[in-house]
């Protein structure tokens, strides 16, 4: 874990050898990983580097779940501390990224993850931004992502007037 800098050239020298704020993605089962090579599909893995997924098995305990969050921040964080993306809130693995989040400096825990979340991390510029910033970028596109019902289905309709419609499909016979 990192210790609390008291002067301010190793700030700088430590600015000068640093890399992107480190993603880290937790959650049950293998969601994040699924997500991970997704997005580096679409992106490359020039912009997820320093991203990783970390997956929590269901008889996990604790503990376990602690060290294994542990090390995989070891893992990602490059210098520029990490944010950390969990799957469910209350959730074991949540309890313990937030434990760790209040002892160790410069990690940043956001509960939630989704392709508009991680897009949007893989094209922030992570080696100037915070992870407290980042993690607030991440929260704000969550949520502006999320759409139900007739929300946003005007912008969806408008571009879908371009495409031609798909064939429907016929009804099946109850029985």
């Amino acid at each position: 874990m990192r210790t609390k800098r008291t002067h301010a050239h190793d700030d700088a020298h430590l600015a000068e050898e640093r890399g992107p704020v480190g993603i880290l993605v937790v959650t049950h089962g293998d969601a994040g990983s699924a997500m991970l090579r997704t997005l580096v599909g679409l992106v490359g893995e020039g912009a997820t580097k320093g991203f990783s997924a970390l997956t929590v098995g269901p008889s996990a305990t604790r503990a376990a779940v602690a060290a294994d969050v542990i090390r995989a921040i070891h893992r990602v964080d490059l210098g520029a501390g990490v944010v950390i993306l969990c799957d469910l809130m209350g959730s074991t693995p949540w309890k313990c990224c937030i434990e760790i989040m209040k002892s160790v400096r410069n990690i940043e825990v956001v509960c939630g993850v989704s392709m508009p979340m991680l897009g949007k991390l893989a094209a922030a510029d992570r080696e100037k931004t915070a992870p407290k910033a980042l993690a607030a970028m991440a929260a704000e596109t969550a949520a502006r992502s999320i759409r139900g019902g007739e929300g946003g289905q005007a912008q969806v309709l408008a571009q879908l007037d371009r495409v031609p419609p798909l064939p429907r499909r016929s009804p099946v016979a109850e029985g």
